[in-house]
């Protein structure tokens, strides 16, 4: 339960930051996001529009595409 605390409480922070650039950490977001969702850990969508937006507007770039979880390399 406290794992999910954490998530709770790092998904707040960039949801009320509502930042929308490409850089470094929301690259990282964007993966944790990712992996989150492909792996079932944690149901994050209906909660955070902003993140769901920040996901959506990312979701088909070139490096997203091709790391996704579950793409063979």
């Amino acid at each position: 339960k406290n794992h999910f605390n954490r998530i709770q409480n790092v998904l707040n922070w960039f949801e009320e930051q509502n930042d929308q650039s490409w850089n470094l950490s929301n690259q990282w977001l964007y993966c944790s996001l990712e992996w989150m969702e492909f792996r079932q850990i944690y149901s994050w969508k209906k909660n955070y529009s902003n993140l769901l937006s920040f996901f959506e507007i990312n979701q088909n770039k070139p490096e997203a595409i091709s790391t996704a979880p579950g793409v063979q390399g």
